[in-house]
């Protein structure tokens, strides 16, 4: 019988703890990637059906790196660059990115902050009587 002596045992609980921090981490980010793979995706490998992870594939071919297929058009639309020499990088964003949705998150998020600010002040006064 083979004893684990007492650093062997808490160096290998360390493994084991980091394990399953890189394990959690990596199962949190698949959605973040999930979406990032489907920004660049064009609305017909969108809504394909079997849907595939990337846009990749040929008629005769079920992945060929040749044949992916990015598309930016999502991003050109929310951003909407257009040329502008007055500018300093020489491009101004028009789309709806800075117009609407910028301006909504704000709005949004302040009006949070402050309902939960307001609440969680009148829940510790009630606490602290």
């Amino acid at each position: 019988m083979h004893v684990i002596s007492g650093s062997t045992r808490q160096m290998l609980a360390r493994w084991l703890v980091n394990l399953a921090l890189v394990a959690i981490s990596i199962f949190a980010l698949i959605p973040i990637g999930t979406t990032l793979l489907i920004s660049f995706k064009g609305e017909q490998d969108i809504i394909r059906n079997p849907p595939n992870i990337l846009p990749c594939d040929t008629p005769t071919q079920a992945f060929a790196v040749g044949a992916c297929r990015w598309a930016t058009e999502g991003y050109q639309r929310v951003l909407a660059p257009k040329a502008s020499p007055d500018r300093p990088w020489g491009f101004s964003l028009t789309g709806n990115m800075v117009r609407i949705y910028i301006p909504n998150s704000l709005l949004y998020a302040t009006t949070a902050a402050l309902i939960v600010v307001v609440l969680a002040g009148m829940a510790g006064y009630a606490f602290s009587r």
